[in-house]
């Protein structure tokens, strides 16, 4: 086996540091105390979101958090695991821009 280039392992950090956020993000929305403490427009945004849309989010940051460990151990089922992230990814972000209105959510509209 040879070994991997420096970029590989500094890729795989930062893989699971990003991936990291995401799953503490994911679980702060879970609270019912956290997302009491947050703004009213995210707090709608979250409760305007589709079951499917939050199983997506959990897909693209818990996949790709246990496929940057992998890829760590240097495993190649990493590949799977970040394809699959890619698509739960890919299904939060279909939900983001089917919920319309997205000013009203953010604040930045007139209403």
């Amino acid at each position: 086996m040879t070994k991997p280039a420096w970029h590989y392992w500094a890729l795989a950090v930062l893989g699971l540091i990003w991936n990291g956020f995401g799953c503490a993000n994911y679980l702060m929305q879970q609270s019912a105390d956290n997302l009491a403490q947050m703004p009213e427009n995210y707090q709608a945004f979250i409760a305007v979101r589709p079951a499917w849309a939050t199983a997506a989010f959990a897909l693209a940051v818990f996949g790709g958090a246990l496929g940057s460990v992998l890829m760590l151990l240097r495993r190649k089922q990493a590949s799977l695991l970040f394809a699959l992230s890619l698509l739960g990814a890919l299904g939060a972000l279909v939900s983001v821009m089917g919920l319309g209105d997205m000013a009203l959510y953010f604040g930045t509209g007139s209403s």
